[in-house]
Formats: structure tokens, C-alpha cells, sequence
């Protein structure tokens, strides 16, 4: 069996509130490659991602959210949203899901889907896990049918208190945690 490991997926620089100078100032006092490979090194919003071209081009790994903060935008809203983000050059999109998604796995294979191809591989496609804990197993089975990359797990979950059936389920994904800031 392979090592569980909670992977840190990178530093959340995120809200309504977060100006480009905040971002430029954490860009400034740190250095690229500090999350896990491949992941970004800061998460931003959708409209600060082209002020980050020059962090970018030394070096730092950039991504961003879609539907951030409560998942209940319209999928094809997300699929723009994410789409932008990339184009304007995030690694990464979190794809923020309504906390109530294990009620209705379906239209959260559909929202999944919709946002996956607005953002083709290799650009990885992660979804922010909320809710019940109970319903995470049978949603990490329908995101990675889905081709989501990784789940983003609340910052609480410890990997002593994860599930095995929630390992099992993810199927391949990465599972991690943001940092806060």
C-alpha cells in the first residue's frame, strides 16, 4: 500500500478583500517551490492572477479558485471563471463545490466534467471538499472519474482522523491542505 500523506498544496492568499499589493508583498517574501511538486506556491482570486506574470516568470507557481467562496455559482460561470484564470496563467484551479454536493453526486459529476474541460491537463484541477465527511468516499469516486487531480481538505482534517474509505475513494488523487494566510 502506498504512504498516506496529507500533501501542502500551497499558501491561500484568498477573498473578497485580498489586493494585488497584499499578493505582491507575499510574493516578495518568499521563495518558489515551497508546496508539494507541482502544486502552486500561492492561490489567488481569479482577478489577481495576471498581476502575478512577473512572480511567475521567476520562478513561483500560481493558481487560482473557481466558484470560491461558497461553490454555488453556475457550473458554466466556474468553467469562465477557471478558463480566464488559466489563460492569464494559473497551474492550478480549486474548483469550490457547495458544501451539500454528497446529496446530489450527480450534478457534481456534471459541474466536475463542465470545469474539467475548460481546464485541460496538464493544468491541475482540484476541488475544495466541505460538508459532511460521510458523503466525501462516494464524491472522491464520481471527481475522479471526473479527472479532478486533487481534493483540498479543510484545514482541520488531520491525516490520524481521515477515513481509510476516504483514501480508498480517491482513487489516484492527491489529497492535501491549503495554508491559510
Amino acid at each position: 500500500m502506498a504512504t498516506r500523506t496529507l500533501l501542502d498544496l500551497g499558501a491561500a492568499l484568498l477573498g473578497a478583500e485580498v489586493r494585488s499589493a497584499q499578493v505582491s508583498a507575499w510574493l516578495d517574501a518568499h521563495q518558489p517551490g515551497a508546496s508539494a511538486a507541482g502544486y502552486p506556491d500561492l492561490w489567488v482570486p481569479p482577478t489577481l492572477v495576471a498581476g502575478t506574470a512577473g512572480a511567475q516568470d521567476r520562478g513561483f507557481v500560481v493558481g487560482s479558485t473557481a466558484g470560491y467562496p461558497t461553490g454555488l455559482h453556475e457550473p458554466l460561470v466556474k468553467a469562465a471563471e477557471a478558463r480566464l484564470a488559466v489563460q492569464q496563467g494559473a497551474a492550478a484551479i480549486a474548483l469550490c463545490v457547495p458544501a451539500e454536493s454528497s446529496a446530489d453526486p450527480n450534478r457534481a459529476l456534471m459541474e466536475a466534467v463542465t470545469v474539467r474541460e475548460a481546464v485541460p491537463s496538464p493544468v491541475r484541477l482540484c476541488v475544495v471538499l466541505g460538508g459532511e465527511e460521510a458523503g466525501w468516499p462516494q464524491l472522491l469516486q464520481y471527481y475522479a472519474r471526473a479527472g479532478i487531480d486533487a481534493a483540498l481538505l479543510p484545514t482541520h482534517v488531520t491525516l490520524e482522523a481521515l477515513p481509510s474509505d476516504v483514501w480508498e475513494s480517491a482513487r489516484g488523487m492527491d489529497l492535501g491542505v491549503l495554508r491559510p494566510l
